[in-house]
């Protein structure tokens, strides 16, 4: 693909904010023509820049976990890379796959029900493929996980508000019926679905679907509609800050967080449950940038932040928003 155009990233940033926008209501945010949006839009999704649109569910609200296992790898011949990707790509029980450059080199996320069920999805991976993880490490998300839209993509004047999409939260719980569950299985890869193709698809009136779905809005649970871009396609990568703490105080480390929050290439933050306390996902296209970042991080909260782990995430080759197994 050519180089990515200004309306290109204006397309990405409003989609990354509300994926179901039409070519018309796209056009009039980015002051546009409808036929020019909609052919800039097939042209990122025939180009790979855009992977996916797709609905964004608060899981926390049902009770469910999500782990995150990162691997250091040894022996990895081209047959056993394939043989590890095409296994954990194609598992029903893994959510995200992520190969990495740093720290680590392998990232996998999964969501379970409890904690015996993801004891076993990991132990029978470590099983099959014990020949080539040299070391490994588990982390939990903790009560607080957030997405951004991608300000950085365009000439923002300021960032003090954001988009955010809450994936974990300490929120009130919800109740699925097996409606609902048929409904979110049929719509959970495509944010961009047609009411009346999920109707005949799943055998299920159109108005229950539209009342079903705006009741999912209205309790949080469903969280509004984003995209999948690759980086890499706009001369960027995603980055991951490991960051451990020194200090508890929750107060400095809610400052922490609040200042994460107006660095507009800050895609996604994490609370864990593991060796480090906060997770911080940045697209960008200079990694100069990134240790920049870090040294800003890390004078400006000195006594709270004791060490900040770097790893450059290089291919996404699988991430769900939610379960594939539920």
């Amino acid at each position: 693909m050519d180089e990515i155009t200004q309306i290109d990233r204006k397309i990405i940033y409003e989609l990354s904010i509300n994926s179901r926008l039409s070519y018309k209501e796209l056009a009039k945010k980015i002051d546009s023509k409808k036929d020019t949006v909609a052919y800039h839009v097939n042209q990122l999704i025939d180009n790979k820049v855009i992977t996916k649109f797709l609905p964004v569910f608060s899981l926390s609200k049902l009770n469910i976990l999500t782990y995150k296992i990162y691997f250091k790898l040894q022996g990895l011949t081209p047959d056993k890379e394939k043989e590890l990707y095409d296994y954990l790509v194609n598992s029903q029980k893994i959510d995200w796959v992520v190969k990495v450059l740093g720290q680590w080199d392998l990232f996998i996320g999964l969501y379970s029900k409890t904690p015996l069920e993801f004891s076993k999805t990991k132990d029978e991976l470590l099983s099959k493929f014990n020949d080539i993880i040299t070391s490994y490490q588990v982390v939990q998300m903790a009560d607080q996980t957030i997405a951004f839209g991608r300000d950085y993509l365009i000439d923002k004047p300021d960032v003090i508000y954001r988009k955010e999409f809450v994936f974990i939260s300490q929120n009130e719980k919800t109740q699925l019926d097996l409606t609902d569950l048929k409904i979110i299985n049929e719509i959970k890869n495509d944010g961009r679905f047609k009411y009346l193709d999920v109707s005949k698809k799943i055998g299920i009136n159109e108005k229950t679907i539209r009342e079903r779905i705006k009741k999912m809005k209205e309790n949080n649970f469903l969280q509004g509609y984003t995209i999948f871009i690759d980086p890499k396609k706009i001369n960027g990568f995603t980055y991951k800050l490991c960051i451990y703490l020194s200090d508890h105080d929750q107060k400095r480390f809610n400052e922490l967080i609040d200042y994460t929050k107006l660095n507009p290439n800050v895609v996604r933050l994490i609370k864990s449950i593991g060796p480090w306390e906060l997770e911080i996902e940045l697209e960008a296209s200079d990694i100069l940038k990134i240790y920049e970042y870090t040294n800003q991080l890390k004078n400006k909260f000195s006594t709270t932040i004791k060490q900040i782990d770097i790893s450059i995430m290089t291919d996404e080759l699988k991430l769900n928003y939610f379960p594939g197994n539920y």
